[in-house]
């Protein structure tokens, strides 16, 4: 007699033969079915026995590595990518990104900072040493072609110029005392006598008691009847002191007509600060001598003509001083900056005339600790105005039109840096801001462990402490921003290491509030700026981390400060682009910051925020340069460029510019576009079913402007989350191909997959570009396979093989059916762990009756079978 069929729920039982002759039925489950729509629309997922996944554009930008299974179905979750360094800020189709071109520097190092002034995109660089502004020279000729005078940072002039000032006194008498002020950084206080007689040398010449050292000098009998003479001093005593000269004509008494020119150089070599001077004399129509030099000296000479002629200088020479207001004299005072090895110095009239010519070049000392940096530009009012450090001082300096550049009358208190600035040195030595028709300079007071300020209401000329204002901090100021608090009034929000204050201007002594502090940064806040009514800041970061963003926006009586907004929101960004941010400019309805380079593995970028997310505008090729400045400016050619510096080396940058940064490409602006090499890497994504597998089937593309060879599209794709290096290529979309199959149409079997998208212009032509709208992944959700069991129990052949009672059968079996957990089934080889399918299983029982009566038998036995139908619920 054979056994039990079965062991379920740990009880034997014993089957019903069905009429096939077989026991048990086993088939495979469906697991899904096809939902049914009455919204009227039609889908591809709606009418397809598969899963279409689109992705219509990639406006949402950086942040997703991959798509949560939960947000499967979520579409701006395809409008995200992990990666790229296309152009993907437009919603109407991905381009390639707009081409970085190079603009000529000739003899700059670094750029510090910016400004627009009529109709000028001015900015600040360090050359050798100097401080100087340069405009950008665009595209002349409108052509498109790089030719020989486009591009190129020019023109502009010499901010802190070694000619510092020049004032000219006419004191008669054998002993004249002069009040004089000396201002500025490795200075050099310059001394020209010009007499009409013959006269002696002085017998002494003392600024603030120091002797002065003579250059050369014509004295006493000779050819004509005038005098010069030349004198120096190498770090006068900053401040107004005197110079006091004892001088008499060749007979010992007055000097009736007497010229004190007294010269303030800044940047002067301190140690070595003069060359071989020149002299000359003689009668004739012209007196000309050679100066000995190195590029960059500033060259002074002195000449004195008998009779009073129109005197012409030479080339290049600028006159400082010209008077021939007399009949009986001539006095001249040119400057000129080498260029070369030899400066000529030269001076003509008409009529043979006696003359007395001297002159020497004075070494720029811009180097090492003698060296000045840029910190600042602004326009207010009519003017520029720059914020420059200098030995161990602030210096400002004004400009009408870029190129000639006045230092401050009153300048900002001198000595607040610990030690002298040295080349091409990074430090946050200051900033300026507008507000409120006044100008403000933030200076970063070293010694003291303090920010301070000081004011300006004549455009930079003169400026003024605010006494009693001092932020302690541990760095200078990072970035400032004007934009109202909840009074409704102008605040200044200076950015520092230690977080975000507010500043009100408006008391006598200016008030101040930490609005939100940060972790310790000497990157927090930089350059922060306002953008669509909100101020923008980001924290500092280290160069392993993305960086946080927060806008704050006042509202009514509110200051809503809103995270969310920079590179750590969602999964990040790639880790060559982690890093602070360095730079941010708000322009038109993009903002655009600057951000990583710092280290190795790390490649800085510029990246635009088009209202929804940030994007790609440009990727430095080469880990390890920061981008520190960049500003989008039209130029002197009306055409908007976004114009950035790498640095190559710790002194040295690259300049570059993107043409067209801030125009949508449907608006018909022919943009030039780079070449191969530029890709996207979309999220992973797994259909909304993490756990099971799925069929990838086909690619699509839905791109314009594609050829046969040249603008291509190539798909590569990982699957498992593989790493992305070793991704597979699956083919390229052309103008003929714009489906791609797996396997030949088999397809792929994975968990999810991740997509990368290279595209390319081979050929010449760099306005041309590929343009992708759509982008589908086509695949179907291909669970584990799981069975239904269908049986029917024997429940007398059971109880009478087991040795128990019908209804201890029937008993076992009612807890089968209340169980919760699944339970378990076996047969033969097979163990399964199953669900009771209650609405499909029943009892079909019967009544073993041996007593006729009108009433129910109580004595009666149950007998029948159960129709079991076991389901597997989880794949084991």
């Amino acid at each position: 007699m054979p056994g039990p069929d079965i062991r379920l729920n740990a009880q034997l039982y014993s089957l019903s033969t069905r009429e096939d002759g077989t026991k048990i039925v086993t088939r495979p489950v469906q697991q899904f079915v096809q939902s049914i729509k009455d919204t009227g629309r039609t889908r591809p997922e709606d009418v397809s026995p598969y899963e279409t996944f689109i992705h219509p554009n990639l406006a949402y930008g950086f942040g997703r590595y991959r798509i949560n299974s939960d947000a499967a179905f979520n579409p701006k979750e395809y409008r995200r990518f992990w990666d790229s360094t296309c152009e993907t800020r437009w919603p109407d189709a991905v381009y390639l990104p707009i081409l970085s071109e190079d603009t000529t520097q000739t003899g700059l190092d670094i750029a510090r900072a910016s400004a627009e002034f009529k109709g000028e995109l001015n900015c600040l660089f360090e050359a050798s040493g100097t401080v100087v502004n340069r405009q950008f020279t665009g595209d002349i000729n409108g052509d498109g072609v790089a030719d020989s005078g486009d591009y190129k940072w020019e023109n502009g002039g010499d901010v802190n110029t070694p000619f510092s000032s020049i004032s000219t006194t006419t004191p008669s008498g054998t002993s004249f005392t002069i009040s004089h002020k000396s201002t500025g950084s490795n200075r050099c206080l310059v001394v020209v006598l010009q007499a009409n007689e013959q006269c002696a040398d002085p017998s002494s010449i003392a600024y603030a008691g120091d002797a002065l050292t003579k250059v050369g000098s014509y004295a006493g009998a000779g050819s004509g009847s005038t005098y010069v003479g030349m004198w120096y001093l190498v770090n006068p005593d900053v401040g107004t002191n005197n110079l006091v000269i004892s001088q008499a004509d060749s007979g010992g008494g007055s000097i009736a007509n007497n010229n004190i020119t007294i010269i303030n150089l800044t940047g002067i070599d301190q140690d070595n600060p003069v060359r071989t001077a020149g002299t000359a004399a003689g009668s004739g129509t012209s007196s000309t001598f050679d100066l000995t030099t190195v590029a960059g000296d500033i060259c002074i000479d002195a000449i004195s003509v008998d009779d009073g002629p129109a005197v012409t200088v030479g080339a290049n020479q600028t006159s400082r001083r010209n008077s021939n207001t007399s009949s009986d004299f001539t006095f001249v005072i040119s400057t000129e900056v080498a260029t070369t090895t030899t400066t000529t110095m030269s001076h003509s009239w008409s009529g043979s005339e006696p003359s007395r010519h001297v002159g020497i070049p004075f070494r720029i000392g811009r180097s090492g600790d003698e060296a000045s940096v840029g910190f600042d530009i602004i326009q207010h009012k009519t003017n520029l105005v720059a914020l420059v450090g200098e030995d161990d001082d602030h210096m400002a300096f004004t400009s009408a039109d870029g190129a000639t550049w006045t230092p401050s009358t009153t300048q900002l208190t001198a000595g607040l840096f610990a030690d002298d600035i040295t080349s091409d040195e990074v430090i946050d030595g200051g900033l300026l801001a507008s507000i409120g028709g006044e100008l403000i300079a933030l200076i970063w007071d070293e010694d003291s462990g303090t920010i301070t300020a000081f004011n300006s209401t004549n455009a930079g000329v003169a400026w003024t402490d605010e006494s009693g204002f001092d932020i302690a901090s541990t760095n200078g100021p990072q970035g400032v921003a004007v934009y109202p608090d909840i009074d409704g009034s102008n605040k200044l929000y200076v950015g520092t290491a230690e977080g975000l204050y507010i500043v009100d201007t408006s008391p006598s002594t200016w008030t101040y509030e930490l609005v939100m502090p940060m972790p310790h940064s000497t990157d927090n806040c930089r350059r922060m700026t306002i953008h669509e009514g909100s101020l923008w800041f980001a924290q500092g970061v280290d160069n392993d981390s993305p960086a946080p963003i927060y806008k704050l926006t006042v509202q009514g009586n509110s200051r809503i400060i809103e995270p969310g907004f920079g590179l750590s929101y969602g999964d990040g960004v790639p880790s060559d682009m982690l890093g602070p941010v360095r730079w941010m400019v708000s322009s038109g309805d993009q903002l655009f910051i600057s951000v990583g380079g710092r280290a190795a593995s790390r490649n800085a970028r510029i990246l635009a925020w088009n209202g929804f997310g940030w994007h790609s505008m440009v990727k430095n090729g080469s880990a390890n340069q920061k981008i520190n400045w960049f500003d989008v400016g039209s130029g002197d050619d009306g055409v908007p460029r976004l114009h950035y510096g790498v640095l190559t080396a710790a002194t040295t940058a690259s300049m570059k510019f993107l043409e067209q940064p801030l125009v949508n490409p449907r608006s018909g602006v022919t943009i030039k576009r780079e070449g191969d090499g530029q890709f996207i890497d979309l999220p992973f994504y797994d259909l909304g079913m993490p756990h099971e597998s799925k069929n990838f089937l086909a690619a699509h593309v839905s791109a314009d402007d594609l050829t046969a060879s040249h603008e291509t599209v190539e798909f590569h794709y990982g699957l498992n989350g593989a790493e992305r290096d070793a991704f597979a290529d699956l083919g390229d979309f052309t103008s003929a191909v714009s489906k791609l199959q797996f396997a030949s149409g088999a397809g792929v079997s994975a968990k999810d997959i991740g997509i990368t998208l290279k595209l390319n212009r081979n050929d010449s032509t760099n306005t041309n570009t590929p343009k992708i709208k759509d982008i589908i992944i086509e695949g179907a959700v291909v669970p584990t396979i799981l069975y239904e069991h269908q049986m029917t129990i024997d429940l007398e052949q059971t109880a009478e093989e087991t040795g128990q009672s019908v209804e201890t059968v029937i008993s076992n079996i009612e807890s089968l059916i209340e169980s919760v957990v699944q339970t378990q089934l076996k047969f033969g080889q097979v163990s399964k762990y199953v669900t009771l399918d209650r609405e499909r299983s029943s009892f079909s029982l019967d009544l073993n009756s041996w007593d006729a009566s009108g009433a129910p038998n109580s004595m009666a036995e149950r007998t029948g079978t159960f129709n079991c139908v076991l389901v597997e619920k989880v794949a084991t």
